[in-house]
Protein backbone atom coordinates (compact mmCIF):
# COMPACT_ATOMS: atom_id res chain seq x y z
CA UNK A 1 0.00 0.00 0.00
CA UNK A 2 1.20 3.53 -1.20
CA UNK A 3 2.36 5.37 1.97
CA UNK A 4 0.69 8.74 2.96
CA UNK A 5 3.79 11.19 2.26
CA UNK A 6 3.64 14.38 5.38
CA UNK A 7 5.88 17.17 5.15
CA UNK A 8 7.68 19.40 8.17
CA UNK A 9 9.57 22.41 7.31
CA UNK A 10 12.51 22.70 9.79
CA UNK A 11 11.98 19.43 11.35
CA UNK A 12 15.05 19.31 13.36
CA UNK A 13 13.82 22.50 15.70
CA UNK A 14 12.36 21.28 18.82
CA UNK A 15 8.60 21.43 17.59
CA UNK A 16 9.82 19.34 14.39
CA UNK A 17 11.11 16.46 16.88
CA UNK A 18 7.82 16.73 18.61
CA UNK A 19 5.91 16.98 15.47
CA UNK A 20 7.96 13.90 14.83
CA UNK A 21 7.82 11.56 17.98
CA UNK A 22 3.63 12.09 17.99
CA UNK A 23 3.32 10.63 14.38
CA UNK A 24 5.69 7.65 15.26
CA UNK A 25 3.81 7.18 18.54
CA UNK A 26 0.10 7.33 16.83
CA UNK A 27 -1.19 4.38 14.54
CA UNK A 28 -0.35 6.32 11.54
CA UNK A 29 3.28 5.26 11.69
CA UNK A 30 3.45 2.43 9.41
CA UNK A 31 1.04 4.25 6.53
CA UNK A 32 3.36 7.59 6.32
CA UNK A 33 6.48 8.50 5.56
CA UNK A 34 8.11 11.90 6.55
CA UNK A 35 10.10 14.41 4.43
CA UNK A 36 11.68 17.22 6.33
CA UNK A 37 12.93 20.11 4.86
CA UNK A 38 16.07 21.85 6.76
CA UNK A 39 18.60 24.46 6.69
CA UNK A 40 21.20 22.08 7.79
CA UNK A 41 22.84 19.24 6.43
CA UNK A 42 23.30 15.62 9.22
CA UNK A 43 20.41 17.10 11.27
CA UNK A 44 18.72 14.09 13.96
CA UNK A 45 15.38 14.95 12.50
CA UNK A 46 17.05 13.78 9.01
CA UNK A 47 17.74 10.54 10.30
CA UNK A 48 14.31 9.70 11.60
CA UNK A 49 12.70 10.66 8.34
CA UNK A 50 12.22 9.06 4.75
CA UNK A 51 13.63 12.02 2.82
CA UNK A 52 15.18 15.67 3.04
CA UNK A 53 15.52 18.73 1.30
CA UNK A 54 18.23 21.31 2.16
CA UNK A 55 16.30 25.08 1.59
CA UNK A 56 17.27 28.71 0.97
CA UNK A 57 17.65 29.90 4.32
CA UNK A 58 15.78 32.73 4.36
CA UNK A 59 17.55 34.18 7.40
CA UNK A 60 20.91 35.04 5.48
CA UNK A 61 20.89 38.37 2.99
CA UNK A 62 20.22 37.92 -0.23
CA UNK A 63 17.83 34.93 -0.29
CA UNK A 64 14.61 35.50 -0.80
CA UNK A 65 11.17 33.68 -0.04
CA UNK A 66 9.94 33.46 -3.43
CA UNK A 67 13.43 30.78 -3.68
CA UNK A 68 11.92 29.33 -0.45
CA UNK A 69 8.94 28.67 -2.03
CA UNK A 70 9.45 27.76 -5.70
CA UNK A 71 11.64 25.36 -4.31
CA UNK A 72 9.26 23.85 -1.92
CA UNK A 73 6.91 23.64 -3.85
CA UNK A 74 8.22 21.80 -6.60
CA UNK A 75 9.49 19.00 -4.03
CA UNK A 76 6.17 19.08 -2.76
CA UNK A 77 5.69 17.55 -6.04
CA UNK A 78 8.42 15.55 -6.52
CA UNK A 79 7.05 13.93 -3.42
CA UNK A 80 3.17 13.80 -3.58
CA UNK A 81 3.14 15.56 -0.21
CA UNK A 82 -0.27 16.30 1.10
CA UNK A 83 -0.07 18.05 4.25
CA UNK A 84 2.76 20.33 5.75
CA UNK A 85 3.71 20.81 9.04
CA UNK A 86 5.43 24.39 10.00
CA UNK A 87 7.82 23.66 12.54
CA UNK A 88 9.75 27.11 13.56
CA UNK A 89 7.97 30.67 14.16
CA UNK A 90 10.23 32.71 11.74
CA UNK A 91 8.30 30.58 8.89
CA UNK A 92 4.98 31.51 9.91
CA UNK A 93 4.79 34.77 8.24
CA UNK A 94 6.02 33.32 4.89
CA UNK A 95 3.84 30.31 5.03
CA UNK A 96 0.59 31.89 6.07
CA UNK A 97 1.22 34.57 2.66
CA UNK A 98 1.94 31.47 0.62
CA UNK A 99 -0.79 28.95 2.06
CA UNK A 100 -2.94 29.30 -0.62
CA UNK A 101 -0.52 29.35 -3.59
CA UNK A 102 1.14 25.87 -2.17
CA UNK A 103 -2.59 24.51 -2.31
CA UNK A 104 -3.52 25.83 -5.26
CA UNK A 105 -0.18 24.67 -6.99
CA UNK A 106 0.58 21.29 -5.32
CA UNK A 107 -3.24 20.30 -3.54
CA UNK A 108 -1.25 19.97 -0.35
CA UNK A 109 -2.68 21.49 3.16
CA UNK A 110 -0.40 23.96 4.67
CA UNK A 111 -1.28 23.68 8.39
CA UNK A 112 -0.90 27.72 9.25
CA UNK A 113 -3.36 30.08 10.60
CA UNK A 114 -4.09 33.43 7.83
CA UNK A 115 -1.90 36.25 7.66
CA UNK A 116 -3.95 38.20 10.60
CA UNK A 117 -3.97 35.34 13.01
CA UNK A 118 -0.20 35.17 12.66
CA UNK A 119 0.07 39.04 12.73
CA UNK A 120 -1.93 39.05 16.12
CA UNK A 121 0.03 36.75 17.65
CA UNK A 122 3.49 37.35 16.63
CA UNK A 123 3.08 40.83 18.56
CA UNK A 124 2.76 40.94 21.90
CA UNK A 125 1.69 44.21 21.65
CA UNK A 126 -0.98 43.29 18.93
CA UNK A 127 -1.55 40.56 20.99
CA UNK A 128 -3.05 43.43 23.84
CA UNK A 129 -4.74 45.10 21.09
CA UNK A 130 -6.48 42.13 20.25
CA UNK A 131 -7.89 41.00 23.93
CA UNK A 132 -8.80 44.62 24.74
CA UNK A 133 -11.36 44.94 21.40
CA UNK A 134 -12.77 41.62 22.21
CA UNK A 135 -13.61 42.26 26.02
CA UNK A 136 -11.30 40.15 27.29
CA UNK A 137 -9.06 40.07 30.23
CA UNK A 138 -5.73 41.61 29.77
CA UNK A 139 -2.34 42.57 31.01
CA UNK A 140 -2.34 46.20 31.17
CA UNK A 141 0.73 46.95 28.25
CA UNK A 142 2.59 50.01 27.33
CA UNK A 143 4.67 51.26 24.68
CA UNK A 144 8.34 52.92 25.02
CA UNK A 145 6.14 56.38 24.62
CA UNK A 146 3.85 55.55 27.32
CA UNK A 147 6.79 54.52 30.50
CA UNK A 148 5.05 56.82 32.98
CA UNK A 149 1.55 55.48 32.41
CA UNK A 150 3.97 51.91 33.79
CA UNK A 151 2.97 50.21 36.91
CA UNK A 152 5.71 48.53 39.33
CA UNK A 153 6.85 46.56 39.11
CA UNK A 154 6.96 45.52 35.82
CA UNK A 155 7.76 43.28 32.82
CA UNK A 156 9.73 44.33 29.93
CA UNK A 157 10.42 42.18 26.52
CA UNK A 158 10.70 42.02 23.51
CA UNK A 159 7.36 42.82 21.16
CA UNK A 160 7.73 39.68 18.99
CA UNK A 161 9.58 36.40 19.99
CA UNK A 162 8.96 33.81 22.40
CA UNK A 163 10.63 31.93 25.25
CA UNK A 164 12.15 34.28 28.60
CA UNK A 165 15.36 35.67 26.55
CA UNK A 166 15.16 39.55 26.71
CA UNK A 167 12.42 39.12 29.60
CA UNK A 168 13.25 41.29 32.37
CA UNK A 169 10.60 42.83 35.84
CA UNK A 170 12.00 45.83 36.44
CA UNK A 171 11.06 48.06 39.58
CA UNK A 172 11.41 51.60 38.88
CA UNK A 173 11.26 53.96 36.59
CA UNK A 174 14.96 54.04 36.03
CA UNK A 175 15.51 50.31 35.80
CA UNK A 176 12.53 50.56 32.98
CA UNK A 177 14.77 52.90 30.78
CA UNK A 178 18.00 50.75 31.06
CA UNK A 179 16.03 47.71 29.89
CA UNK A 180 14.52 49.65 26.98
CA UNK A 181 17.88 50.86 25.79
CA UNK A 182 18.92 47.17 25.69
CA UNK A 183 16.42 45.78 24.29
CA UNK A 184 14.94 46.06 20.28
CA UNK A 185 11.34 46.89 19.53
CA UNK A 186 10.40 46.43 23.57
CA UNK A 187 7.23 46.49 25.24
CA UNK A 188 6.08 46.98 28.47
CA UNK A 189 3.52 44.96 30.58
CA UNK A 190 1.96 44.93 34.24
CA UNK A 191 3.57 41.92 36.26
CA UNK A 192 1.13 39.43 37.05
CA UNK A 193 1.34 36.49 39.59
CA UNK A 194 4.43 34.61 39.95
CA UNK A 195 5.85 31.58 38.00
CA UNK A 196 3.83 29.04 39.75
CA UNK A 197 0.69 31.06 38.56
CA UNK A 198 1.49 30.38 35.04
CA UNK A 199 0.39 28.32 32.49
CA UNK A 200 0.22 26.91 28.68
CA UNK A 201 -2.82 26.10 26.94
CA UNK A 202 -2.87 24.31 23.21
CA UNK A 203 -5.80 23.97 21.61
CA UNK A 204 -6.60 22.46 18.26
CA UNK A 205 -9.23 24.79 16.47
CA UNK A 206 -11.33 23.88 13.52
CA UNK A 207 -14.90 24.39 11.78
CA UNK A 208 -15.51 27.00 14.35
CA UNK A 209 -15.07 24.40 17.05
CA UNK A 210 -12.27 24.15 19.94
CA UNK A 211 -11.50 20.30 18.80
CA UNK A 212 -8.98 19.76 21.66
CA UNK A 213 -7.54 21.30 24.85
CA UNK A 214 -4.90 20.86 27.43
CA UNK A 215 -3.76 22.70 30.36
CA UNK A 216 -0.30 22.45 31.65
CA UNK A 217 2.19 23.89 33.94
CA UNK A 218 5.76 23.95 32.32
CA UNK A 219 9.27 24.10 33.89
CA UNK A 220 11.83 25.95 31.51
CA UNK A 221 15.65 25.97 31.35
CA UNK A 222 17.34 28.37 28.87
CA UNK A 223 13.78 29.19 27.55
CA UNK A 224 13.08 25.87 26.78
CA UNK A 225 10.48 23.29 28.88
CA UNK A 226 12.43 20.58 30.98
CA UNK A 227 9.32 19.58 32.60
CA UNK A 228 5.10 19.67 32.00
CA UNK A 229 2.20 18.52 34.60
CA UNK A 230 -0.97 18.12 33.39
CA UNK A 231 -3.27 18.42 36.99
CA UNK A 232 -7.19 18.11 37.69
CA UNK A 233 -6.20 21.29 39.94
CA UNK A 234 -5.98 23.97 37.24
CA UNK A 235 -8.14 26.95 37.76
CA UNK A 236 -11.18 26.29 36.31
CA UNK A 237 -11.44 29.64 35.12
CA UNK A 238 -8.57 29.21 32.63
CA UNK A 239 -10.78 26.57 29.95
CA UNK A 240 -13.24 29.19 29.61
CA UNK A 241 -11.40 32.31 29.07
CA UNK A 242 -9.56 30.08 26.23
CA UNK A 243 -12.24 28.74 24.35
CA UNK A 244 -13.34 32.76 24.40
CA UNK A 245 -10.15 33.61 22.71
CA UNK A 246 -10.03 30.96 20.29
CA UNK A 247 -14.04 31.59 19.22
CA UNK A 248 -12.59 34.70 18.85
CA UNK A 249 -9.04 34.50 17.21
CA UNK A 250 -10.12 31.20 14.66
CA UNK A 251 -6.80 29.95 14.70
CA UNK A 252 -6.41 27.17 11.53
CA UNK A 253 -5.56 23.93 13.70
CA UNK A 254 -2.85 24.32 16.47
CA UNK A 255 -2.82 27.48 18.88
CA UNK A 256 -1.44 27.51 21.93
CA UNK A 257 -1.67 30.06 24.48
CA UNK A 258 0.67 31.52 27.75
CA UNK A 259 -1.19 33.11 30.81
CA UNK A 260 -0.89 33.91 34.56
CA UNK A 261 -3.88 34.12 37.22
CA UNK A 262 -4.10 37.14 38.89
CA UNK A 263 -4.40 38.29 42.21
CA UNK A 264 -8.02 37.44 41.77
CA UNK A 265 -7.83 34.08 40.49
CA UNK A 266 -8.60 35.89 36.58
CA UNK A 267 -6.72 34.27 33.33
CA UNK A 268 -4.99 36.80 31.86
CA UNK A 269 -2.45 36.06 28.20
CA UNK A 270 0.41 37.76 27.44
CA UNK A 271 1.84 35.28 24.20
CA UNK A 272 -0.01 33.76 21.66
CA UNK A 273 1.95 31.14 19.59
CA UNK A 274 -0.01 30.26 16.35
CA UNK A 275 1.47 26.72 15.69
CA UNK A 276 2.62 23.43 17.11
CA UNK A 277 3.71 23.61 20.67
CA UNK A 278 7.10 22.72 22.09
CA UNK A 279 5.57 20.12 23.84
CA UNK A 280 3.92 18.46 21.37
CA UNK A 281 5.49 15.33 22.02
CA UNK A 282 4.89 15.43 25.75
CA UNK A 283 1.08 15.87 24.82
CA UNK A 284 0.25 12.15 23.81
CA UNK A 285 1.33 10.99 27.51
CA UNK A 286 -1.73 13.11 28.52
CA UNK A 287 -3.81 11.80 26.00
CA UNK A 288 -3.66 14.47 23.36
CA UNK A 289 -1.59 13.69 19.96
CA UNK A 290 -2.20 17.18 18.18
CA UNK A 291 -0.79 15.43 15.06
CA UNK A 292 -2.21 12.81 14.59
CA UNK A 293 -5.57 14.46 15.06
CA UNK A 294 -4.75 16.78 12.36
CA UNK A 295 -3.23 14.83 9.90
CA UNK A 296 -6.60 12.05 10.33
CA UNK A 297 -8.67 15.57 9.97
CA UNK A 298 -7.06 16.58 6.53
CA UNK A 299 -6.91 13.69 5.47
CA UNK A 300 -10.85 12.51 6.26
CA UNK A 301 -10.26 9.84 8.67
CA UNK A 302 -11.98 9.26 12.01
CA UNK A 303 -10.13 11.45 14.41
CA UNK A 304 -9.01 10.24 17.65
CA UNK A 305 -10.68 10.73 20.84
CA UNK A 306 -9.12 12.24 24.13
CA UNK A 307 -8.90 10.34 26.98
CA UNK A 308 -7.09 12.77 29.70
CA UNK A 309 -4.64 11.46 31.79
CA UNK A 310 -2.81 13.39 34.50
CA UNK A 311 0.78 13.43 35.69
CA UNK A 312 3.93 14.83 34.95
CA UNK A 313 6.56 14.25 32.01
CA UNK A 314 9.96 14.91 32.23
CA UNK A 315 12.16 16.27 29.46
CA UNK A 316 15.81 14.68 29.25
CA UNK A 317 18.65 14.55 26.53
CA UNK A 318 19.31 11.55 23.93
CA UNK A 319 21.94 11.21 22.15
CA UNK A 320 21.82 9.74 18.59
CA UNK A 321 24.91 7.56 16.65
CA UNK A 322 25.28 8.02 12.82
CA UNK A 323 27.61 5.04 11.46
CA UNK A 324 29.87 6.66 8.66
Amino acid sequence: MKKTSIGISAADSIVGHGIIKSLKKSDLRDSIRIVCFEYFEGTVASQWTEKTYMMPDILKSGVSRESYIEKLISSIKAEDIKILFVAIGFELEMMAASRDLIRKETGCEVIVSSPEVISIAEDKYETFRFLKANGLPYPLTWLPGEIDKAIYPAIVKPRTGTGSKGVYVVNSKDELLKRLSEIKNPVIQENIGTKDDEYTCGVIYLDDEVKTYICLKRYLKFGNTISAYHSKNAPSTIRPYIEKISHALKPFGPCNFQLRIDKDGNPKLFEINARFSGTTSMRPYFGINESEYMVKHLLGMEVPATSLKYGKVQRYQEDLFIQE
